[in-house]
């Protein structure tokens, strides 16, 4: 039995240091499986999505090895987008990558307290946890790698992948 993580990658700040800390120690994180969704009706879907294939590629460029990290196939949902909608979807794409797997399996988040998120946390928690259950009673595993950081912080993890950092969906690069 191996160990799973999973993933939950939006292509932003935070969900792309986690990516990248997980890209630079396989040993903790040896099998590693990158979801991610967009969601079509969403302001920035388009940005998101062209951040997320652009940092892809820059990875598997890089030369580092990826043997251990596998990117699934991006889904797309054309979906009204309010509210708590993505923390629903984030929570249904979560126990879809877990499924009736054997492996002991974690769900990887790339929260950091004080974000929206935080409020319903455990709820979140709890409603992913059961889902897992419907498919596999072993149930599923959290974590928040960068819960107590902040964003300055996290700039490091970019340090070694600096061309990642220019592909993020938030970095606004001035037009010539």
């Amino acid at each position: 039995m191996s160990v799973r993580h999973v993933l939950l990658w939006s292509g932003g700040f935070d969900s792309t240091a986690v990516l990248l800390s997980m890209v630079d120690d396989p040993k903790n994180f040896p099998h590693v499986r990158v979801v991610s969704c967009g969601l079509k009706n969403a302001a920035n879907y388009e940005e998101d999505k062209a951040a997320r294939a652009a940092i892809r590629t820059s990875l598997v460029e890089s030369g580092d090895s990826m043997s251990h990290i596998e990117f699934a196939r991006e889904l797309e949902l054309d979906i009204d987008v309010y509210g708590g909608t993505q923390s629903a979807v984030w929570a249904w794409l979560a126990a879809m990558n877990v499924g009736n797997q054997d492996d002991d399996t974690t769900i990887v988040c790339g929260y950091i307290r004080g974000d929206d998120f935080w409020h319903t946390k455990s709820e979140w928690e709890w409603t992913v946890d059961y889902m897992v259950k419907l498919a596999n009673p072993k149930g599923v595993h959290f974590m928040f790698p960068l819960e107590w950081t902040t964003k300055k912080e996290n700039v490091a993890k970019y340090l070694k992948h600096p061309s990642v950092f220019y592909k993020l969906s938030w970095v606004a690069t001035p037009k010539r």
